[in-house]
């Protein structure tokens, strides 16, 4: 059965099946196979060339198989082929998953009872987020911010995480989760906290004609 092959790569470890993709299935409307074949597919990334022989040959399927379930896919607009110029000047097909990670996202986003009770009440913090990265945050990211809270983090000590970067125009989450890190490390763990902390290192460096408070890079305070 062509189930079992991909079931038994599966097994080989070579897949990352994300939780939040099984607890999300019935979202899809897929059949188990089909589901299997999209998680195969977040595995090669959200976009990439698109070889259709090459992946039949890795799961055991024909050609016409593959087109088969991407056009099922496309149909329920969680993939999409997209021609794009490569770098050698020559057009090439990709298999954009983008369709999928913005459905994940408004899922996730959408849908309360999907949320433990800790992000319910503190959904704004994605909103904030989102608004000052002036885009939708991924599948990733949203996770990242979950484990943030889950952690104990304060939804205010986000936010104040989130502007710090932004005031330096870096809206990356890695670069607030080191914020958040060297925050954690010197004990700030709250917005008072971490205004005093401020405020603080804005007289000091007043008294000692230096960088104001909004230039201090958090991340190279071990340096100095």
């Amino acid at each position: 059965m062509k189930s079992a092959k991909l079931i038994d790569l599966l097994k080989e470890g070579n897949f990352v099946v994300p939780i939040y993709l099984f607890k999300l299935k019935d979202k899809f409307d897929l059949d188990f196979e089909n589901f299997v074949f999209l998680v195969y597919l977040t595995n090669l990334g959200a976009s990439f060339p698109f070889n259709p022989k090459a992946i039949a040959n890795d799961l055991g399927y024909t050609v016409s198989d593959i087109m088969m379930k991407i056009s099922i896919l496309t149909e329920k607009r969680l993939v999409n082929v997209e021609v794009i110029k490569n770098e050698k000047g020559i057009m090439e097909e990709y298999l954009s998953l983008e369709y999928f990670y913005n459905k994940i996202s408004n899922i996730i986003l959408e849908d309360i009872s999907f949320k433990p009770a800790s992000v319910v009440s503190t959904v704004n913090v994605y909103e904030t987020i989102e608004e000052e990265f002036g885009r939708p945050l991924s599948p990733m990211e949203l996770e990242l911010v979950r484990a943030w809270i889950s952690s104990g983090t304060l939804e205010e000590v986000i936010i104040e995480a989130v502007r710090e970067a932004s005031m330096k125009a870096i809206y990356n989450m890695s670069y607030i989760d080191k914020i958040l890190y060297e925050w954690g490390k010197q004990g700030l763990k709250t917005k008072e906290a971490i205004s005093r902390y401020k405020n603080k290192f804005k007289e000091e460096k007043k008294n000692t004609k230096k960088i104001d408070v909004f230039e201090y890079n958090w991340l190279d305070e071990n340096d100095e």
